[in-house]
């Protein structure tokens, strides 16, 4: 029977193996038996927090590895940010869409202002 419609949820930002695990169990066990299609949502870096000191995530390899693991064990397809060209090759391994971010993220928005950036592109 075709899906009746799309859900995406997950945690905003990979805290901890645990923590999103635990939640992958749970979402799980709401959607297993109903007629939907699931995809899981986390991001490995949150790259556009308000604060530059803000928890981002675990980065790339971690946070992919731990993604890696909610598809394999859950079959859900996976959705998470790239912020720079150059992790899309990498996510594409793991994730089934990618959400581009279409903002400067915190990092590069530091590096733009800082008075010593000498020419830097941002």
């Amino acid at each position: 029977m075709k899906p009746t419609f799309v859900v995406i949820a997950g945690p905003c930002v990979i805290e901890s193996e645990d923590m999103v695990m635990q939640i992958a169990k749970e979402l799980y066990e709401v959607v297993n038996e109903k007629n939907v299609q699931f995809y899981f949502k986390a991001s490995f870096d949150k790259a556009n927090r308000t604060s530059i000191d803000s928890y981002r995530g675990p980065g790339l390899e971690k946070g992919l590895s731990i993604l890696q693991k909610v598809k394999d064990i859950y079959n859900f397809g996976i959705v998470t940010d790239i912020h720079e060209p150059w992790q899309a090759k990498q996510v594409a391994k793991v994730a089934y869409y990618t959400n581009s971010s279409f903002f400067m993220p915190s990092n590069r928005f530091v590096n733009c202002s800082s008075p010593n950036r000498k020419g830097s592109k941002c």
